[in-house]
């Protein structure tokens, strides 16, 4: 533990490449890391085989035994100053972004999340598609990032075991696709939901908040797919209609 430095000064060089790569999303791609808070997502990560590039741990406080490539201990006023939570983590770490092999083409079971504005939104559809075995999602442009903080905890942990794309054009991903697009709608045309046949693999695309699915991918779904509700809400959250397509889909495979 003594051979752990320790960063007290929140001036220090260091703190401030920090701040910039927990506040700066760009900054974090260019250099191929995410940004984690937390011992739990931590752990999940490494569970899943990612590397740690920099740990960092508050001081006086049980530190977390882990490979990485740096290990660094800090003030509490340092902690405060680089943590993006209203109570700053024990432990933060930067996390080395695995070479992930593209979807060329798309076989199997997948999410299409395009243009969704809220990062919790996107983590909670990440987290439903995990949980229904579904491990390929493709965000299209203009979607929140799958790796922001926020997302990241909406997740708890999801997108370390999935193979995610972000910033993909609508016209490359139908391209790719070998199997049926299920595209979430609200038009008069669209299916219940329970009509349809989900046994074999399909494509779920799930769109922005107020404006629903892109019509360049309603245009090009095989289905119009919509969720009987028999109350008055006139629509769901679309993270609530993506966990419950997913679900209807694993229901009619059990």
């Amino acid at each position: 533990m003594s051979q752990i430095p320790l960063i007290a000064s929140r001036s220090n060089p260091q703190v401030k490449r920090w701040r910039e790569l927990a506040t700066i999303p760009k900054i974090r791609r260019d250099e191929g890391l995410v940004w984690v808070e937390g011992e739990h997502l931590l752990v999940e990560a490494q569970t899943a085989g990612w590397q740690v590039d920099t740990l960092i741990c508050l001081e006086n406080s049980p530190f977390v035994e882990v490979q990485a490539r740096q290990k660094v201990m800090v003030s509490s006023n340092v902690m405060a100053l680089i943590s993006q939570l209203e109570s700053p983590s024990k432990v933060v770490a930067l996390l080395t972004i695995p070479a992930l092999l593209p979807l060329n083409l798309i076989d199997h079971d997948a999410v299409v999340i395009d243009g969704v504005q809220d990062p919790g939104n996107i983590g909670t559809l990440l987290r439903c598609a995990w949980a229904f075995g579904v491990s390929s999602v493709i965000l299209t442009a203009g979607s929140a990032s799958a790796w922001s903080m926020k997302a990241l905890r909406a997740g708890q942990g999801a997108q370390f075991w999935m193979n995610i794309e972000e910033g993909v054009a609508s016209q490359n991903i139908m391209k790719r696709l070998r199997v049926p697009l299920m595209a979430t709608s609200l038009q008069k045309d669209a299916i219940d939901l329970d009509k349809l046949d989900l046994r074999n693999p399909v494509a779920w695309a799930l769109g922005h908040e107020g404006q629903g699915l892109s019509p360049q991918l309603l245009d090009l779904a095989d289905h119009r797919v919509c969720i009987p509700m028999p109350g008055q809400a006139q629509s769901l959250n679309v993270a609530a209609a993506g966990a419950v397509c997913l679900y209807e889909t694993m229901r009619q495979r059990r």
